[in-house]
């Protein structure tokens, strides 16, 4: 009776909060794995989600999405978004869980800020990981075999990743088997399937990287960018992303959605920025006032899809 009450008030609170989201936002902010995407899955697709981020558009909002991705974005999503956008059409995309951000028009790109990894930096945090797989003795049959599939299939197609990668680090992210992917943005690596050898993993590489460099895991992957600084303090960059773009629309906090899968990770900062922040994690232990939680029987993603569609009805 206690859980019936409880999933009842949450369910009703989120349709409040949406129908109040529905009459303000002007902009809506999307994570993407696990958000409005999910890997190998027959209906939440690349084709679903661009489908959804035109349905944006389409409805006079601006879509902002901030992820963890960088290049496989590029090459399986904007790409196939941009030349369709019209002239008065733009989206932002910040990448490497906001390393960098750009606005997005139909014939070009405009960055508002970059912050990438130069080749000491990707040394370093190679040399740190090297040190930690041989420190805890791991073999490749301890990480994760759905995460480690990703990145073999990224690494099969070397001519299509050429545009979004540098060659040197293509081939030095072969060299691993699938347990490294080296972006512009990020260094990522195939977390272990044990969560107790997961969690010494992510500690002992913290430990090494963790004042000059941001980690941010998502259950899967371990992502490893620059920190960013401002103003000597360390910011969050999905946050910093979120409030960039909004600066740049000349838009205030109350004129946007935002929507997220890790209240507890990579998204947590984000998630409580606006008043209009929601995640689809059901089992979310409510800290905080914010995000607020869809709940439902249908897949968390479709919760997601439907709130955005609601707001742009």
């Amino acid at each position: 009776c206690m859980l019936y009450m409880y999933k009842y008030i949450t369910i009703m609170n989120s349709k409040y909060i949406l129908d109040k989201a529905r009459k303000k936002v002007s902009a809506i902010v999307l994570d993407y794995d696990g958000t409005i995407f999910e890997a190998h899955h027959p209906i939440y697709t690349h084709e679903k989600a661009i489908d959804l981020l035109f349905r944006i558009i389409q409805g006079n909002k601006i879509p902002i999405v901030i992820t963890a991705r960088d290049a496989s974005f590029r090459k399986d999503v904007l790409a196939k978004i941009q030349p369709r956008l019209q002239i008065n059409q733009i989206l932002y995309f910040a990448s490497g869980n906001g390393s960098s951000l750009e606005k997005i028009f139909q014939t070009h790109s405009k960055i508002l800020y970059q912050h990438l990894l130069i080749k000491s930096q990707v040394q370093r945090i190679l040399s740190a990981y090297n040190n930690t797989v041989q420190k805890m003795k791991l073999h490749r049959d301890d990480f994760k075999d759905s995460s480690l599939n990703v990145f073999l299939e990224f690494l099969r197609e070397p001519d299509q990743w050429m545009k979004f990668v540098a060659h040197d680090n293509f081939q030095i992210s072969t060299s691993y088997s699938g347990r490294v992917f080296i972006e512009y943005s990020k260094v990522s690596f195939v977390l272990p399937r044990d969560i107790h050898v997961q969690n010494e993993f992510v500690s002992a590489l913290s430990h090494t990287l963790l004042p000059d460099f941001n980690l941010k895991g998502d259950g899967s992957f371990l992502h490893v960018s620059r920190k960013i600084l401002k103003k000597g303090k360390d910011v969050d960059g999905k946050l910093l992303a979120l409030k960039t773009a909004l600066s740049d629309s000349r838009l205030t906090k109350d004129r946007v959605a935002v929507f997220g899968d890790s209240p507890d990770g990579n998204d947590k900062d984000m998630l409580r920025f606006s008043p209009f922040s929601f995640t689809n994690k059901s089992n979310h232990k409510l800290q905080y006032k914010l995000p607020h939680i869809l709940i439902g029987n249908t897949h968390p993603i479709h919760r997601i899809h439907s709130a955005v569609l609601s707001l742009i009805q």
